[in-house]
């Protein structure tokens, strides 16, 4: 019964206080804003609900998979003709949740992935997500204290679709204070450091990846307002700094801006919505443009039945550029379809296009994406799942048409979800 409790204020903790996001986003896979951002309530709930190992009050959930098997057919694009390449990951780990009476909840996770190249065997490396986190329920005031630090495969960009290994780590505090029945108060700040590595891209004409490694500060602050419990409305203000490392490639800025957000969930429509008006500046010796414009995304989805819905996504943000001194704005418009497998498993379907439109230039390179996704359960709580995209980029000057394709596999062997943040 007291966890039972505690797991209910802890859930809105994190259902409530929102990420202090940046503007900048440099990278978001193809369809992944069909999917939304995945709920750390859901994820905290099930995990405490299905955690195989207690004692006493500390409950762990042992993870243990095999991801990331992936094919792609151009891994190395400034070579003369296209290199194909397969990687993979394999790793295993434990989340653990420690719960301090009835209204605090420690929390962390260890999860230790290695990461093998067939053909680029000088990328083979240990990476892993590691995190703790503190939670609290105190009445009228929640609290939630994070740290996290992460070493995983990623891309460096939307205008790069150059697979590398990128380190990310740092740590948020968020807060709601609860003023009326229905209205209430939250802040929220992170610090998050990004560091990239030269090796990724050994041999290739191209510059440093370190001309990406940065520092993020964000700060926000608003008020919630929620009519019952299917449509909360928000107001904010954010404040966002950047700081470059390399003094050659310097596009440190920093400005702020007032926020909207729209939340309502009803029994087949889901609608989200959120929006920022930024006022960027450059920091002093930057060589960063200033932008005045809007950023956000927006998601509706509709459920057709049970395990099947349709969605319609757009967004708009930034995105710095390799190995220069500009940035570019990133505008995507798609549309997903979910639909049953049997009774065990569910696919996917999505396509997009966007355009992305330099600073400096005003240089515009249209990009389109589709793909396809299944998921498979076993066996008890072992699945398999199964990705495939491609993204085609218009182009643009003379430049010759650039095309990705990868295939991804991923299999769990009975363990439960990793919750990380």
């Amino acid at each position: 019964m007291r966890a039972k409790l505690l797991l209910a204020g802890v859930i809105a903790v994190v259902a409530t206080a929102p990420a202090a996001r940046a503007q900048f986003t440099q990278y978001a896979a193809p369809g992944s804003l069909a999917q939304g951002e995945e709920s750390t309530k859901e994820r905290l709930q099930k995990a405490m609900e299905q955690a195989r190992w207690r004692l006493g009050s500390l409950r762990l959930e042992p993870w243990v998979g095999l991801g990331n098997l992936t094919y792609y057919d151009d891994v190395e694009p400034w070579r003369e003709g296209k290199q194909s390449g397969v990687t993979a990951s394999a790793g295993a780990g434990v989340t653990a949740f420690l719960p301090l009476g009835h209204r605090v909840l420690l929390a962390g996770y260890a999860l230790p992935e290695y990461s093998w190249w067939r053909e680029n065997t000088r990328r083979n490396r240990l990476n892993g997500r590691y995190g703790v986190g503190a939670f609290a329920d105190l009445g009228r005031l929640s609290l939630d204290l994070k740290g996290f630090r992460a070493s995983q495969p990623w891309y460096i960009g939307f205008e790069n679709e150059v697979p590398i290994d990128v380190r990310r780590e740092g740590a948020s505090l968020g807060a709601e204070l609860r003023l009326l029945r229905r209205l209430f108060v939250y802040g929220s700040a992170e610090d998050t450091r990004w560091r990239y590595r030269d090796e990724d891209l050994e041999g290739a004409p191209l510059p440093r990846l370190r001309t990406l490694d940065r520092d993020e500060r964000t700060t926000t602050g608003g008020l919630r307002y929620r009519f019952q419990d299917r449509l909360t409305v928000s107001l904010g203000y954010r404040r966002s700094q950047t700081d470059f490392l390399l003094p050659d490639f310097d596009r440190s800025n920093s400005g702020s801006a007032p926020t909207v957000g729209l939340s309502f969930t009803g029994r087949r429509l889901t609608l989200h919505l959120e929006a920022s008006e930024y006022d960027l500046k450059p920091r002093a010796g930057s060589a960063f443009l200033p932008f005045e414009g809007r950023t956000g995304s927006a998601r509706v989805q509709w459920q057709l039945g049970a395990r099947s819905a349709v969605s319609l996504y757009a967004q708009e943000s930034l995105a710095f550029t390799f190995g220069g001194l500009d940035y570019y704005t990133v505008e995507t418009r798609g549309a997903a379809l979910q639909l049953p497998v049997g009774w065990r498993g569910n696919a996917s379907v999505f396509g997009e296009s966007g355009t992305h439109t330099f600073a400096s230039s005003g240089r515009a390179t249209d990009v389109k994406s589709y793909g396809a996704t299944a998921n498979l359960s076993l066996w008890r709580r072992s699945s398999v799942s199964l990705r495939w995209e491609r993204q085609d980029y218009d182009p643009v000057q003379g430049e010759k048409v650039r095309s990705y394709n990868r295939f991804t596999a991923g299999l769990n062997f009975g363990f439960g979800s990793a919750v990380t943040w």
